[in-house]
């Protein structure tokens, strides 16, 4: 289903994505600065108002982070220093100085919601979404013949057998079978 687009000066709720470290996601609230129109999807140009996250994670992981700042995805370094801050009201209130603009960073609009709620939604697939392909990639690594680290398993059977156990009971929270999930990962 296709997204309708919004506007510039519209607030809207979106997850960044690093393009230095893509496994990193920082979900905001951001008023749309920019618009750019290709075939498939628009992309907008946000200036961020609000973070979802705590301070701490975002000292540990925003400030090392570089982002595409402009409509055509030219990545610039990231011009903020984790030391000047002491708060997330901190960075906010540098977001608002006269020269907000170069602050600004470019969100694909697949990552964007137009609530809150639904954005809450989108992280939590987008996230589910990553931690099944880790497990995935933790499956293939620790049944490899090669491999004789602490972490060794004997097969694939084996590997999903501990994992069911560790997180049956999650899966079922969500309606999500076990056993597909497994199968699917």
């Amino acid at each position: 289903m296709k997204k309708q687009p919004y506007r510039i000066g519209r607030t809207i709720y979106c997850i960044l994505i690093s393009s230095n470290r893509p496994n990193i996601l920082i979900p905001v609230r951001g008023i749309i600065k920019e618009i750019k129109w290709d075939r498939q999807n628009p992309t907008y140009l946000i200036k961020i108002i609000g973070f979802y996250d705590t301070f701490y994670y975002l000292k540990n992981n925003f400030f090392n982070m570089t982002f595409f700042r402009d409509i055509e995805k030219k990545v610039r370094a990231s011009r903020i220093k984790d030391e000047n801050f002491n708060s997330i009201q901190d960075i906010l209130d540098r977001f608002n100085k006269s020269d907000e603009s170069k602050f600004y960073i470019h969100v694909d609009s697949v990552m964007t919601a137009p609530t809150k709620k639904n954005l809450e939604e989108l992280f939590s697939d987008v996230i589910f979404f990553l931690i099944s392909r880790w497990f995935s990639e933790i499956k293939t690594n620790s049944i490899r013949p090669f491999y004789k680290g602490c972490f060794k398993l004997g097969s694939q059977k084996e590997f999903n057998r501990l994992l069911s156990i560790s997180f049956s009971d999650l899966l079922k929270k969500s309606n999500i079978e076990p056993s597909q999930w497994l199968t699917s990962i």
